[in-house]
């Protein structure tokens, strides 16, 4: 008998042409074999997703990841690796791998049973919209999800479709066709939506519904520089802006900032560009108060990539504080009424809209999470301005393809600089406690009183006496020094215990408590850049 060849084993058919295997190959314990055989194309899949391998040029069998020396090949049913990748480490050298066993420790952690679920659903049956997650029956809905369902109303149905009543071997035909998964993920994506995750999750993000298409988008071009300035003016966020609408409709995984539009204003945009932003990502936004992030049933929010809190204004620290670690957070737990909480993972963005410029939200020093815009009134009211917005989306959406995509610079993509703006730093100042604010206001009339003065010393016995008539307490004393990043005198931090000073020199303050002349003291040093 003639020897096939090593590579021979590789199959050159498209997936959705392998042959219909009997019923027997379905069962446990065949499931591996049907995908060492049939499952090529999707391993390429898997491959790419877990590191970034790709079928190197010319070749049917060898893989790599651009930039990295390692080499992947798949020779006589085996996958082997030449050298540990940093992209890839899951993947050994000197071992050998079939396709089933890359699928099974690349997507599962190991686990077999999870990789057979994926070949049964991947491979072997066809999406009727019906399904078996966990141990509830669902299917799917008129809004592009899944509702909970029981046996006898899918029984029912199909009778009602067909006219022929299922018994038996009827009945069993009928649930063997639901797709049978392990439970519920989020992951958006808006190019390539798979409702089954990986074979084996039911998805929970809504298909994107638009198509791009070439065209114009005046109004939305208006609307942007309505929100974060105009395109052609030095300084303007514009830019910045048609990137984080990229990002959003091409990675929807990726950690954003949080832009917060405010103005006193009526008539300003804020609200309508949130609706904009529902009408680009439809079920995959919503609109809330802030203050509902305190509902213990989170999952109507945590399964959304865009959350618009309007007419925020929230100084609670509870709220403030979850806003901030659902921006950045990878994974948390989502809990529905009546379900068991689970831990899923977080691609949950932000925006603000306020009527309260400086009083919205508590910001503190170092915060660089909010994206702050103080909007001007519009000039021209259209009424159907955002209609017309809308109309375009898929103009809007044909542009953001032909855009270079730029790399991440931070965390939440953007750097602090880069969304820095001056209304960001007035919202600190008014931020803090009150007893900070009227002693930052008194340090700067000094200052301002004396031209000259670019710093003076004093030490926490001094502060007390001259601000607060020697009843303020020193922990509390500090705590204002800290926030306000007044500093210990430099030779002290480096070791001294003293430093001989004259308080307040050249300011003019003559009380009794304040000496004229030299003496040593544990100083903290007051500049005037800190208080300009």
């Amino acid at each position: 008998m003639e020897t096939k060849k090593e590579e021979s084993k590789i199959p050159a058919k498209d997936e959705s042409k392998v042959p219909t295997k009997k019923v027997e190959e379905k069962k446990k314990g065949k499931l591996e074999s049907y995908y060492n055989e049939y499952g090529f194309g999707h391993i390429k899949e898997v491959l790419y997703s877990e590191g970034g391998w790709i079928l190197k040029e010319d070749t049917k069998a060898t893989f790599v990841i651009p930039g990295q020396d390692s080499t992947l090949i798949y020779k006589a049913g085996f996958f082997i690796i030449d050298k540990l990748c940093d992209l890839s480490p899951k993947i050994y050298p000197g071992m050998k791998y079939t396709a089933f066993d890359l699928l099974a420790g690349l997507w599962f952690q190991g686990n077999n049973e999870l990789a057979e679920l994926c070949v049964t659903n991947k491979f072997l049956k066809k999406d009727v919209g019906l399904y078996r997650i966990g141990t509830k029956f669902y299917k799917t809905s008129l809004d592009d999800n899944v509702v909970e369902w029981n046996r006898p109303n899918i029984k029912e149905d199909e009778e009602e479709r067909t006219g022929v009543i299922l018994s038996g071997k009827k009945e069993i035909k009928l649930m063997s066709k639901l797709i049978k998964l392990d439970g519920f993920t989020f992951c958006p994506d808006n190019k390539s939506l798979s409702r089954v995750y990986r074979g084996v999750q039911y998805n929970k993000y809504i298909p994107f519904r638009h198509k791009p298409r070439k065209g114009s988008w005046n109004y939305t071009r208006k609307l942007l520089e309505q929100v974060f300035g105009s395109h052609d003016k030095f300084g303007s966020h514009y830019k910045l802006g048609l990137e984080y609408l990229q990002v959003l409709y091409q990675d929807p995984m990726q950690r954003l900032p949080i832009p917060s539009l405010v103005s006193k204003e009526n008539n300003t945009g804020k609200s309508t560009f949130g609706d904009y932003l529902e009408a680009l990502f439809t079920g995959n936004c919503i609109t809330m108060n802030p203050d509902d992030l305190n509902n213990n049933f989170n999952a109507f929010y945590l399964n959304k990539i865009i959350v618009n809190l309007e007419e925020s204004k929230t100084k609670r620290t509870d709220t403030v504080s979850k806003l901030k670690t659902i921006t950045t957070m990878l994974k948390g737990r989502s809990e529905e009424k009546y379900e068991k909480a689970t831990n899923t993972p977080i691609y949950t963005k932000f925006t603000i809209t306020s009527n309260h410029p400086t009083k919205f939200i508590r910001l503190e020093e170092a915060e660089t999470r909010f994206w702050i815009h103080v909007l001007k009134k519009l000039v021209d009211l259209d009424v159907y301005f955002l209609q017309k917005c809308i109309a375009e989306i898929p103009a809007f959406l044909y542009y953001l393809d032909t855009l270079p995509r730029l790399k991440p610079r931070h965390r939440l993509y953007f750097t602090p600089e880069e969304t820095y703006t001056p209304e960001q730093k007035a919202l600190k100042l008014q931020s803090r406690d009150k007893p900070v604010r009227d002693f930052e206001d008194k340090i700067r009339e000094l200052f301002y009183g004396v031209e000259e003065i670019e710093s003076f010393s004093a030490t926490l016995g001094d502060i007390n006496n001259v601000f607060f008539k020697g009843s303020g307490s020193t922990s509390d004393i500090r705590d204002i020094l800290e926030e306000l990043k007044v500093e210990l005198d430099p030779r002290i931090l480096a070791g001294k215990k003293t430093v001989k000073y004259i308080a307040f020199k050249g300011l003019g303050i003559k009380q009794h408590d304040v000496s004229t002349f030299s003496k040593p003291g544990r100083t903290y040093v007051f500049k005037r850049e800190l208080f300009a």
